[in-house]
């Protein structure tokens, strides 16, 4: 057995702490520290960062958030993974880290231009895997939907506020 454990633990600091016993046929306990890049820390998490998981909303402010700098400033072994817009990352700094491995690879789900035309330099690195934009999909998702549509519907009707609504200023 093997504990994985995220920690430190100060929710202020956009840090989770909690465990959570696996069985694993060998190898040592892992141990994981995970934090968010909110507040200005981005670039002091990012050199610690074995994955860098982005997800976040397309606004003004997280356009480019992830570029030559911060690419930069990842370990060479580290993993990117976009599951959240194609324009938060600079897509041609990245395919020149992962040509260059100063990084050690990236999962991307998203692209700024999709579907991925066939001629991107994304499809011939080694170090990259590529999946079509399902990341926010669940099993039960077109159930879900239609749950949503349908209770929003409702509301509309009745004249109630709508679930889940877009804040046009805040872009999400």
């Amino acid at each position: 057995r093997a504990k994985l454990v995220a920690r430190p633990g100060d929710p202020k600091q956009g840090e989770v702490e909690q465990e959570d016993e696996r069985e694993h046929q060998a190898g040592p306990p892992a141990q994981f520290t995970m934090g968010m890049g909110e507040d200005g820390r981005l670039h002091e998490l990012l050199p610690a960062a074995d994955v860098v998981v982005v997800a976040a909303p397309h606004t003004r402010e997280t356009r480019g958030l992830i570029g030559r700098p911060e690419l930069a400033l990842m370990a060479r072994d580290a993993i990117l993974v976009n599951v959240s817009r194609g324009p938060l990352i600079d897509e041609p700094a990245l395919v020149e880290a992962l040509r260059a491995r100063t990084i050690g690879g990236a999962a991307l789900d998203v692209f700024v231009d999709e579907p991925l035309p066939p001629d991107s330099a994304f499809w011939t690195l080694p170090n990259v895997l590529i999946t079509p934009h399902t990341s926010g999909f669940r099993p039960d998702h077109w159930d879900a939907v239609t749950a949503l549509f349908a209770e929003n519907l409702e509301r509309f009707d009745a004249g109630q506020p709508l679930l889940n609504v877009v804040d046009k200023q805040a872009g999400y």
